[in-house]
């Protein structure tokens, strides 16, 4: 071991120099005093000392070899990071974290944190290979972290001319100290030794003090104690478990956002679009934010977005009215060379609400272009232009000035703009960009292409209203008013296989699509009992049959109540019939089951109106009559109307699950009883004995332009209370909404023409849902609900297909003994 200067322990101590605390370093001492040379104790006193320092060492050097039955492999990939960092006085280096090894910077010297010995270079690999065996080091790699944090070839001679402050790597031991020195030593023996050498002048003490000392090492020369300041504050037992807890809080805040480095563990999905590359080395949140959309439309960067968004739109549609079918059709080709020019023209959507939920990532994108410019932990490299329009489109939304100008100048230069990739931005598309974070869910993975689909379709067909907003423009400003000249000129933005943001949304849908067909889902239905078929997993949750059974007979109950004690008020009121006559092939308006002249039990449509107004229990319910007319109670028509709406809201539940094969929400809530002169096709027939649904497959309307009727006939209790609505109550309903909406007309509509009316509006998937989320909870350990997009629910009919499946085919399945839903 070599002697070093005294000028150097540690680093230079704040706003001091560079000599530490800890003084010089001491030269041996002998019974003559300070020497400039070492002097061999006596071979005895040496003897002794070593050995009585060795009783620390005898159970420690067992006890702290930490071998391991399996070794762990700790590679040059493992780390996440090659930057050193300080904490709790040591520098800490991710590779060294790996096999437990540290730098104390005072020392300049690697410490083991297991061992807490102190390590110099030579010495290092061997204490690992030696008392950590389950280690395996990769020798370069540490020899380059070894050299980057400069740890010295030696220690400093550890003979110290007073007690100094302790090695934050090094333990920290209890022993006995010298009064007139820094010498420490944990026997007495050897205590007694030195003193009689050293201070043989002074009187030996009966006891000696208690101190805290260091060694560097347990063997060799670095085992001598030397005594350190006991400045440890009072330890704290923790328990176990509470350690446990402290670590598991550390892995879930670590991070892991490493890119696998085996492609066969990244889903076909991320191998195509390698979003996930994307976002890597990001925070999740931060991502996520950059495309929220704020529940109020009053966010700081845009104010009013939304509704800036969903005019602008709007005004786009109305273009649809007075643009050239020809170039409607060319918009709606996305590739002509291939399919050739498409006969149905681009138009709106069945449904007008539909166009809020088209338009959410567009809106997206416009909020992701202006926040990025105020994140600098995420980079998107936009044009000067670009970053300038969107700058001033803030202003413009807040002022109302140009704001569909504004907007369109941002979208046009986002979606008519060729983005090339290049080495630093693979992914240099604002439009994919969006997507690759709006696909982003909050625990890191992306959505599955069955989810995608939608974003992707809706992103086209906005860009395709934005081309025919600027096909207007140009045709107008340059081209003399002719369309197709303007189309010619924009038909790149807008069809595949062109450098265009277009071309790669629809190649992405394309994936998607074929993706979301091609891959097998697995069941969602397990059948756990396998021969009376009666009991089945649902999702991992456990459902019998006679808990589907105890439900719709509680929902038959609660839906009879409804009918007799909320819209008949109690009044013990009936139409009678025994078969019904429906002319099938009759389209006349307003034609239906309850207008044939054959039905005569219709004969009195206002037989409840009249007993509402003559039934002594009810008498001024609805109104008074005074002075010759009738002064009508808005107020109890209304709550009469929110009652019918109640009960029709469970009459749709039940047609919904217990009318075979179920229905898509937004196929099940414009259901016409009757022929109107938009759609001379009822919905409500009578087959025979049966009162079918004649629902409309509405999923690919948009696209071929055509509809499926599919029948749906109902259950015996349904298919009354549908007749008895129609006959009793509706006619009511027609006087209430005319008496309490004069101003609406659209709401006496609805009454006259719709199946299902929620009060003065249609209903909507959500209230189905909600109604059969209501219902499930109360008879099953799960809720069951519809979303609008796919039917998320387990209804009665596909149980009962299931349940005739394998009760009576018996078929195999790839599965055994499961029925798949998707």
């Amino acid at each position: 071991m070599s002697k070093v200067q005294s000028t150097w322990v540690g680093p230079p101590n704040k706003g001091g120099s560079a000599v530490d605390e800890r003084a010089g370093l001491q030269e041996p001492m002998t019974s003559e005093g300070p020497v400039e040379d070492v002097v061999q104790a006596d071979s005895t006193t040496s003897d002794v000392m070593m050995q009585s320092d060795d009783a620390l060492d005898g159970i420690d050097n067992e006890e702290q070899g930490h071998q391991c039955n399996d070794p762990i492999v700790v590679t040059e990939a493992d780390p996440p990071m090659e930057v050193a960092y300080e904490r709790d006085g040591l520098i800490h280096h991710p590779y060294l974290d790996a096999i437990n090894l540290v730098v104390d910077p005072q020392l300049k010297a690697l410490c083991c944190l297991l061992c807490q010995v102190a390590l110099i270079r030579n010495e290092a690999l061997a204490h690992l290979h030696n008392q950590h065996k389950g280690l395996q080091v990769d020798m370069e790699q540490f020899r380059q972290v070894v050299t980057q944090l400069d740890v010295a070839d030696d220690f400093p001679e550890p003979y110290f001319t007073q007690v100094i402050s302790p090695f934050r790597g090094l333990e920290v031991l209890t022993g006995i100290g010298c009064g007139h020195c820094a010498y420490a030593t944990s026997s007495s023996k050897c205590m007694q030794v030195h003193h009689r050498e050293h201070h043989r002048d002074t009187a030996t003490p009966k006891d000696w003090t208690a101190c805290k000392m260091q060694r560097f090492s347990r063997s060799g020369k670095g085992r001598v104690l030397f005594q350190v300041h006991d400045t440890a504050a009072p330890a704290c037992p923790v328990p176990v478990d509470d350690a446990i807890s402290h670590l598991r809080q550390q892995m879930a805040q670590a991070s892991t956002s490493n890119m696998p480095q085996d492609e066969r563990v990244i889903s076909p999905w991320l191998r195509t679009t390698r979003w996930h590359e994307h976002v890597t080395g990001h925070d999740v949140c931060m991502l996520r934010d950059l495309v929220e959309i704020p529940r109020c439309d009053d966010d700081g960067l845009f104010p009013g977005l939304k509704a800036a968004v969903r005019q602008y739109f709007n005004e786009a549609l109305d273009l649809l009215t007075i643009t050239d079918e020809l170039v409607l059709q060319r918009l709606n080709s996305p590739a002509p060379l291939k399919e050739g020019i498409s006969n149905t023209p681009f138009h709106r959507h069945q449904n007008e609400d539909t166009m809020d939920t088209y338009t959410a990532p567009v809106i997206a994108l416009l909020y992701m272009l202006g926040r990025v410019q105020q994140e600098n932990r995420y980079s998107l490299p936009l044009p000067d232009s670009l970053i300038a329009k969107v700058t001033a489109l803030g202003p413009a939304i807040r002022e109302g000035v140009d704001v569909s100008a504004s907007l369109h100048q941002v979208l046009t230069e986002v979606w008519m703009t060729k983005w090339p990739k290049t080495t630093g931005n693979p992914m240099p598309c604002p439009t994919e960009r969006m997507l690759a974070l709006y696909t982003l869910e909050g625990d890191g993975k992306h959505k599955e292409p069955a989810a995608v689909t939608y974003y992707l379709a809706r992103l086209t067909y906005c860009i395709r209203l934005v081309c025919l907003k600027e096909l207007r423009q140009q045709s107008e400003s340059r081209f003399n008013g002719v369309e197709e000249l303007a189309c010619d000129e924009l038909q790149p933005w807008f069809t595949e296989h062109t450098n265009s943001p277009f071309s790669r949304i629809r190649a992405l849908q394309h994936r998607a699509s074929s993706l979301a067909f091609q891959t097998m889902s697995l069941p969602r239905i397990w059948w756990t009992d396998n021969k009376q078929w009666t009991e089945l997993l649902y999702k991992g949750h456990r459902v019998h049959l006679k808990d589907l059974h105890t439900m719709f007979a509680a929902s038959a109950t609660s839906i009879a109540g409804l009918w007799e004690h909320k819209v008949l008020r109690g009044i013990k009121i009936r139409v009678s019939y025994a078969s019904l006559a429906d002319d099938l092939g009759n389209h006349d308006v307003g034609y239906s089951f309850l207008t044939d002249r054959r039905n005569t039990c219709f004969a009195d449509r206002d037989a409840l109106s009249n007993k509402f107004i003559n039934d002594p229990s009810l008498a001024g319910h609805f109104g008074v009559w005074r002075d010759g007319r009738m002064i009508w109670d808005k107020g109890a028509l209304q709550q009469w109307l929110n009652d019918y709406a109640e009960f029709q809201g469970e009459l749709l539940l039940c047609c919904e699950t217990l009318s075979g094969a179920p229905g898509r929400g937004t196929e099940l809530t414009p259901l016409t009883f009757c022929n109107t002169r938009e759609r001379t096709q009822r919905n409500v027939v009578i087959l025979g004995q049966h009162v079918a649904l004649l629902r409309c497959y509405h999923k690919s309307a948009a696209m071929t332009g055509q509809e499926k009727l599919i029948p749906h006939a109902l259950d015996a209790l349904t298919a009354d209370l549908v007749i008895q609505s129609l006959a009793l109550a509706r006619p009511f309903a027609e006087l209430a909404a005319y008496l309490c909406y004069p101003h609406r007309p659209e709401v006496l509509q609805h009454y006259q023409s719709q199946l299902f009316v929620n009060h003065e509006r249609l209903f909507t998937t959500d209230n189905i849902s909600n109604c059969m989320a209501k219902l499930s909870l109360q008879h099953l350990p799960l809720k069951l609900t519809v979303n609008p997009n796919n039917l998320n629910r387990l209804p009665s009919s596909s149980l009962e297909s299931a349940y005739y499946k394998r009760k009576f085919e018996k078929a195999p399945t790839i599965y055994g003994n499961c029925t798949t839903h998707r």
